[in-house]
């Protein structure tokens, strides 16, 4: 496997809908334009999946993934999923 770093700067952060694709250390014209429809300036890309980068059963990441949907029910959020470089790693849902 890819040391984290190369890994977190090779995947490609996906929102589904509005469709955009962020990129570490890349701009996303989408992302500032979503920001400002929005009036904010802050955002994060959570997900649930593998915490510590444990790979965790599909089960287990859905079942997280379902806690991390309840906890942030109260905000705005756009469901995506990470999809890195490393064959190993399933795209990592979020929200």
């Amino acid at each position: 496997m890819e040391n984290f770093k190369e890994a977190y700067e090779g995947t490609k952060f996906m929102v589904f809908n509005p469709a955009l694709v962020i990129e570490v250390n890349k701009k996303c014209h989408e992302l500032d334009e979503l920001l400002k429809q929005h009036n904010t300036s802050e955002w994060a890309y959570i997900t649930a999946w593998n915490p510590f980068s444990e790979v965790l059963t599909d089960a287990e990441n859905s079942q997280s993934h379902q806690k991390l949907i309840e906890l942030v029910k109260e905000y705005q959020y756009f469901e995506g999923e990470g999809v890195g470089t490393d064959p190993v790693w399933k795209p990592e849902k979020v929200y």
